[in-house]
């Protein structure tokens, strides 16, 4: 190897354009592309499975609700096929859920990643109450699962400087979301500092 590459020395090629060919194979890597088209490691990357988990868990929760409805609402009109039919939703929900959580570990940060396994267990418990006739225990866990929707959303957005941070007043949304919560600030003080009559 070492003889190979004095060779290529010896022949003229100097160090430094080694190393410029070195750089460009660097940056090459760097730019790669998934099959979307997206670079890898990107925000939009990151966007896109945020968007892919999202989507997979609301999914899982309209079949949840189809499931009850049926189950609950109208049982007579569950029949085996009716049955089969709902059994084949669900599998293939769960299947675009796991490789969406697992597409999720690959490229996620700490953040929402923290929340998305709450969002996990908080669904879980949902599923478990769907066959069940506890409408109280259901409605609190799709509530649950909600409030941790919310904060996975928010983390997202977080995660992908949707909002600018404190530190970056160079960003024009800086400006406007500091104008907005002056302008908010203000249009709530006046009815605060009221007496009552």
């Amino acid at each position: 190897m070492q003889a190979r590459h004095g060779k290529v020395l010896d022949q003229g090629m100097e160090p430094t354009s080694a190393l410029s060919a070195g750089g460009s194979i660097v940056r090459a890597a760097g730019m790669l592309k998934s099959r979307t088209g997206t670079r890898l490691g990107s925000r939009e990357e990151r966007r896109e499975v945020y968007s892919r988990f999202q989507s997979a868990v609301v999914a899982m929760i309209g079949l949840a609700e189809h499931m009850r409805f049926q189950q609950f609402r109208y049982p007579w009109v569950m029949s085996s096929r009716a049955v089969n039919r709902l059994e084949e939703l669900r599998r293939s929900h769960q299947v675009e859920l796991l490789q969406a959580y697992m597409e999720l570990r690959l490229v996620a940060n700490p953040g929402p990643m923290t929340v998305a396994d709450e969002v996990l267990s908080r669904l879980q418990l949902l599923m478990e109450y769907t066959g069940r006739k506890e409408e109280r225990q259901y409605d609190a866990a799709l509530d649950a699962l909600a409030e941790a929707q919310r904060r996975f959303v928010d983390s997202c957005r977080d995660d992908l400087w949707y909002l600018p941070r404190w530190w970056q007043a160079w960003r024009p949304a800086w400006w406007s979301s500091k104008w907005k919560n002056l302008r908010r600030r203000q249009a709530v003080s006046p009815s605060q500092h009221q007496r009552p009559s």
